[in-house]
């Protein structure tokens, strides 16, 4: 499969994703997200006590995506329900599909590193606000004194703590941008993308092993084989999403960069109030960045099966033919996704003409004896005239 055929199947199976069902699957998107962003601004107050609930909402995302991979591939139910979602996460193994685990500890990750290159010019952006560069300065200064108490440098950050709300509006913003993007557009759209090619690879997967295993199953194997293309893809068709979030980030840093409290418990409330809110638009935008990616996946699955080797193409056959393995409505519209091995691959050192010697022959039609003529039966009448008659 060429590029450009690629491209064609794919903007024919876009049209899916503009009619009256998308409405109703980003309205099933708005309370979880809600959810998400404040629990998200509670994490500093609660020190990220509050992040352990969002595994009880992620049900909800999931209901989402079983109803976009409906619309999709037309494979599933129609009118999946936030009650469905929660029954498929705490009672068939699916709670590992979004890897939330591993994506949290790649945002923290990208959060200290831009935490490290911002701290040093923190000191420059304050000093663009007056009314916080002279607390800034006192405050160093209180810390930097060895007869400083703990509870002297806590009061001092109360009283006049929310003068610096507007620097660190920007700094956070700043540090957050990176993380928050990469964490909803990649990183778990990634997972969601190896569990969605494992399951046209290996339909009704999710039957027989967990969601996690399966997406880990796809990352390690026959998912790098389309990992390239993938992304390539991904960008070329995302990229006016990936603009959007970036313009809509920077207006809303712009605009709580002019807002300043003055009392500094609602301080962590504001800086975060940025980053929060970005999910929010996030998450809208990454709903038709990932109709876009599952689209790419299904229509470029046959570039999967081109580029895969014959022993991972024989254990897939093996395992989706095992009497062991479940199968369901998947199985029954997509079948195996590895055509039947042929006689040269099931028997590699075997010929088929082997046994040609034992096959009976049919044999040839003999030729048919010389018969003598067969001597009339019955009762000869002679009508002649008797002149005529021979007396022999």
């Amino acid at each position: 499969m060429t590029t450009k055929e690629l491209d064609t199947k794919v903007a024919e199976r876009q049209k899916r994703i503009f009619h009256k069902r998308t409405l109703i699957n980003v309205l099933l998107l708005l309370p979880p997200t809600l959810a998400l962003q404040v629990l998200l601004v509670c994490a500093i107050s609660t020190y990220s006590a509050s992040l352990f609930l969002i595994y009880f909402i992620l049900p909800m995302f999931y209901t989402v995506e079983k109803r976009i991979c409906y619309d999709v591939s037309g494979i599933g139910k129609p009118d999946y329900t936030y009650a469905d979602g929660y029954k498929a996460f705490f009672n068939s193994s699916q709670g590992g599909i979004f890897g939330v685990i591993i994506s949290i500890v790649q945002g923290l990750m990208l959060i200290m590193l831009f935490y490290l290159l911002l701290q040093l010019s923190f000191g420059s952006i304050v000093n663009c606000f007056p009314e916080a560069s002279s607390t800034y300065n006192d405050l160093i200064t209180l810390v930097n004194n060895q007869n400083t108490t703990y509870e002297e440098s806590l009061n001092f950050i109360l009283a006049y703590g929310g003068t610096l709300s507007r620097p660190l509006t920007i700094v956070i913003g700043l540090i957050a941008f990176a993380p928050v993007g990469f964490v909803l557009f990649f990183g778990i759209n990634s997972n969601l993308d190896n569990h969605y090619l494992c399951t046209i690879v290996l339909p009704d997967i999710d039957k027989n092993i967990s969601s996690s295993q399966a997406r880990s199953l796809s990352k390690g194997s026959f998912g790098r084989l389309f990992t390239g293309t993938r992304l390539a893809k991904t960008f070329k068709y995302n990229w006016p999403y990936y603009v959007a979030f970036t313009v809509i980030y920077g207006l809303l840093l712009y605009g709580f960069s002019f807002l300043q409290v003055n009392n500094a418990y609602l301080l962590p409330i504001l800086v975060s109030a940025v980053p929060a809110l970005s999910i929010f638009f996030a998450i809208i935008l990454d709903y038709f960045c990932l109709f876009n990616e599952y689209c790419i996946i299904e229509e470029g699955s046959p570039i999967v099966l081109e580029r895969m080797p014959s022993s991972m193409k024989d254990s897939i056959y093996q395992t989706y033919c095992s009497k062991h393995y479940v199968h369901g409505e998947e199985s029954a519209i997509r079948g195996c996704f590895v055509p039947g091995p042929t006689f040269n691959e099931a028997n590699p050192f075997s010929s088929p003409f082997e046994n040609a010697d034992n096959t009976p022959k049919a044999s040839a039609p003999k030729p048919e004896e010389d018969k003598p003529e067969e001597q009339p039966t019955g009762v000869v009448i002679d009508l002649t005239k008797d002149e005529h008659k021979d007396n022999k």
